[in-house]
């Protein structure tokens, strides 16, 4: 290997690394988008800043909704993947032992109050390519109904 060629498998290499390191600004700004299209706090409750992150090829925000003054706590999250096993879940839930249900016309997988004591509960809804994410504990099921049904689901399905 000559002198010039291992520069230049140097620069090659330092210029992949900083591409790979480097999350895709549009990807970064489509979690940010999601970020926006996250519903108020009903209520009661206090809702956390909005968290945009872009790993893995995949763009995401978490919102986190906690009871004022109680131990109930909502993660909510959007994501730009949906997995084989999410349509599953929102499409054909019982193959997952969920329930059916729909959240504003769409159809979603229902995961029913299982892990005692924290009666701990699980919404997917698929919106385009998108997936929306809700868990819950401590709470009652009207609050995690009151925000999916919150969300707008065109305005995530049209982000790019």
């Amino acid at each position: 290997m000559t002198k010039g060629s291992t520069v230049q498998a140097a620069l090659l290499a330092v210029g992949i690394a900083a591409i790979v390191a480097t999350p895709a600004t549009a990807d970064l700004t489509r979690a940010k988008k999601f970020g926006e299209l996250m519903p108020k706090p009903p209520a009661g409750w206090r809702g956390s800043k909005a968290y945009p992150e872009f790993k893995k090829q995949v763009s995401a925000v978490l919102v986190t909704y906690t009871q004022k003054g109680g131990e109930g706590s909502v993660n909510l999250e959007i994501k730009d993947v949906v997995t084989k096993d999410n349509k599953i879940s929102a499409h054909k839930p019982k193959s997952f032992g969920m329930k059916a249900t729909m959240i504003k016309g769409l159809k979603a997988g229902y995961e029913p109050c299982t892990v005692q004591p924290r009666k701990v509960r699980a919404y997917y809804v698929i919106t385009g390519n998108y997936l929306v994410k809700l868990t819950c504990t401590e709470t009652k099921n009207e609050i995690a109904l009151k925000l999916l049904n919150a969300i707008d689901y065109k305005a995530i399905a049209a982000v790019k």
